[in-house]
């Protein structure tokens, strides 16, 4: 299943991009702003420790100056996200 959830985001993706090309750097720009985030797991400063990356919090970051212009690519990706089961909104923002 998860190949087959795998080969449907890629495709939908794709047809998205043949669509309206323009999307393509935002898509990568929204997995990689995605990824890139990271929480603070304790203010103990000689011992931080951090664990974040891909999650599909980005959805909830928004609002974050660093996040401009990312809400349409992510609304691009949670139209695929509806239509898949077995994957997780981080799946299909990585895919």
């Amino acid at each position: 299943q998860l190949m087959a959830s795998s080969r449907v985001i890629r495709q939908a993706t794709s047809s998205i991009l043949q669509t309206d090309p323009t999307l393509a750097g935002p898509l990568l720009r929204l997995a990689f702003h995605d990824g890139a985030t990271r929480e603070q797991l304790s203010d103990d400063l000689d011992n931080l420790a951090f664990v974040g990356g891909p999650n599909g919090s980005i959805k909830y970051e928004l609002d974050w100056t660093e996040n401009r212009g990312i809400t349409r690519p992510l609304q691009a990706v949670e139209e695929i996200y509806s239509n898949i089961e077995g994957l997780s909104l981080a799946d299909c923002i990585a895919l």
